[in-house]
């Protein structure tokens, strides 16, 4: 149950990147090899959430591109905007007047 949330934790890009890094050190500085191996795995950790940042954000932006504002878009979310108003007045009005919110039966 436990190994589950550390495998959504890190990044397979980041792991790749991480395991090239200590192949390379183990060619061409095989001595330092093992010293390096605690700095590559205390990296990775930022490294993924870096990564999974950068994606969020991306997605977030690429979510605000694709829902342009087009008129038909804004006169939906107007009328939407009026009937939640309609209807927090009419809550409003019901809670003044003592009347039980239909919610509230439930």
């Amino acid at each position: 149950m436990i190994e589950e949330p550390l495998v959504h934790c890190f990044n397979k890009k980041v792991l790749i990147g991480l395991a090239v890094a200590a192949g390379v050190v183990l060619l061409a500085a095989p001595r330092t090899f093992w010293s390096a191996v605690p700095l590559l795995a205390v990296l990775a950790c930022p490294l993924s959430m870096l990564l999974m940042m950068r994606r969020s954000r991306g997605g977030i932006q690429g979510e605000q591109s694709n829902s342009c504002a087009t008129p038909g878009r804004v006169a939906e979310q107007y009328e939407e905007l009026r009937r939640l108003r309609e209807e927090v007045a009419i809550l409003k009005a019901r809670r003044h007047l003592g009347q039980a919110d239909p919610v509230d039966r439930l």
